[in-house]
């Protein structure tokens, strides 16, 4: 009897276990799904809260910048005119800029005007601004760019001179401004004595305009289109004479020239001075159809001194010096 009520006992006990086995699994289960879906929530929750804050992030940034830009100050000087703004064209926008560019060279100018004005200078902000009045030869060219050389031209060149100068046949006319007429009286290897009335360009004066350099006594080279050349030193092309009577007694001081129109007043083999002439005057039939021609004069008190085949024609080239460096 005893056996049976513990065997009952028993299999009440087990039944017991058992439910509360279940219960205690159903719990678990239960438990396991309520965290899964609040895992499950959460990871919604966080997906629709990050874009919100990404967007707040960025309009804190953008606000930071807009507050940045207003308390930027742009000084009126420096802001765009309206009708700048509102171009579109590429060319307008580049003529605006070249018109800031100036106007920062004009100020650069002035605010150093006080210190050229003290040391005897002045600063020329564009060749637009310069107007010379009645310019020399010099200034002229000095304002001109290099001439292009024509066939035919003159080149005056060298070390010994600042610039070159081109001489071309365009300007070679009987009244040309700057042309001047002398005298010289020559000779030549059979003794026919000469007197010629010459017009062209003063060698003295061409040097001087190229800026003939004070360093030294230059050797001047000229050569001839034929290819013949002859050289002397500047200080000895300036000493030397004409001779009017072809006596000594009237000898004076003549400078070389660059001629290109002449007239022969006196002409005679082994003369007796003094001699005689008649003053003429040069015409356009005068034009020296082998110019320019080099002239010079004759040594001092030598009238018969051989000077004429130093007179080269068809001049092409004076070198001051030695050749420039290109």
């Amino acid at each position: 009897m005893m056996e049976g009520v513990d065997g009952v006992r028993m299999t009440h006990w087990r039944r017991c276990g058992c439910l509360a086995g279940k219960t205690i699994f159903m719990a678990g289960v239960l438990l396991l799904l309520l965290l899964m879906m609040s895992c499950m929530t959460g990871c919604g929750i966080e997906k629709e809260v990050e874009p919100a804050e990404e967007v707040t992030r960025e309009t804190a940034a953008e606000q930071q910048v807009s507050e940045a830009v207003e308390e930027i100050h742009v000084p009126d000087e420096l802001e765009a005119p309206d009708e700048a703004v509102e171009s579109s064209d590429p060319k307008d926008f580049h003529e605006a800029g070249k018109a800031v560019d100036e106007t920062d060279k004009i100020e650069a100018t002035n605010s150093h005007s006080d210190d050229n004005e003290s040391e005897g200078s002045k600063i020329i902000v564009s060749s637009e601004d310069y107007e010379p009045v009645e310019a020399s030869e010099k200034e002229f060219r000095e304002m001109t760019p290099r001439v292009q050389a024509e066939p035919g031209a003159l080149i005056i060149t060298g070390d010994g001179l600042e610039n070159e100068l081109v001489l071309n046949p365009s300007e070679w006319q009987l009244n040309h401004p700057w042309w001047t007429e002398r005298y010289y009286s020559s000779n030549n290897n059979l003794g026919f004595h000469k007197i010629w009335l010459v017009k062209g360009y003063d060698l003295g004066s061409l040097l001087k305009e190229a800026g003939l350099k004070t360093d030294e006594d230059y050797l001047i080279t000229f050569e001839s289109a034929d290819g013949v050349i002859y050289s002397e030193k500047w200080s000895s092309l300036q000493n030397r004479y004409y001779f009017s009577d072809l006596t000594t007694d009237t000898g004076q001081l003549i400078g070389p020239l660059i001629g290109f129109y002449r007239k022969e007043v006196f002409d005679a083999i082994e003369p007796q001075p003094p001699v005689h002439w008649q003053t003429q005057e040069l015409t356009a039939s005068d034009r020296d159809p082998q110019w320019p021609r080099l002239y010079m004069g004759q040594q001092q008190d030598h009238p018969s001194d051989i000077n004429q085949p130093m007179f080269l024609r068809e001049l092409v080239r004076i070198v001051v010096g030695q050749e420039r460096k290109e």
